[in-house]
């Protein structure tokens, strides 16, 4: 996420966010048939992964990609 700042432009925010499209991820979780859902990040540019929690390599996992706040 950018945060606007007292210097010149835009500065890069302290803590990394990240933002996904609700209805994307309501999709993502309602397709996963587990109680609970690990959420697997790098960066906060790059896409997550979804998988139910406890789940083998063999099961669904769901790609997100984050989207831009301005």
């Amino acid at each position: 996420m950018w945060c606007r700042g007292r210097r010149r432009g835009r500065r890069r925010c302290r803590s990394e966010c990240r933002a996904f499209d609700p209805a994307f991820l309501l999709d993502g979780l309602n397709a996963l048939t587990t109680e609970s859902v690990d959420f697997h990040f790098t960066t906060s540019t790059k896409p997550a992964v979804l998988r139910g929690h406890g789940s083998d390599d063999h099961a669904l996992r769901y790609l997100l990609m984050p989207i831009r706040i301005s």
